[in-house]
């Protein structure tokens, strides 16, 4: 599978926003094979954008297609 192809950046991150806020929310389109990354090592808090990576590419579509709600 391709690895860019399933792979979703997304923007607008809060800084108090948690990793596993993200995963639970992103986790509803397909199962995940890694992220979210875009932590700041030194602070622990989002830098305004995460990656995540699907483990297949129907889930990284399926993001794209559901309107952000």
């Amino acid at each position: 599978m391709d690895y860019a192809n399933r792979k979703n950046y997304i923007n607008n991150v809060p800084v108090n926003a948690s990793a596993e806020q993200l995963r639970g929310y992103f986790e509803k389109f397909g199962k995940m094979e890694s992220g979210p990354t875009g932590l700041d090592p030194a602070t622990g808090k989002f830098k305004g954008y995460a990656n995540f990576v699907y483990k297949n590419l129907e889930g990284a579509k399926r993001v794209l297609d559901e309107p952000y709600k």
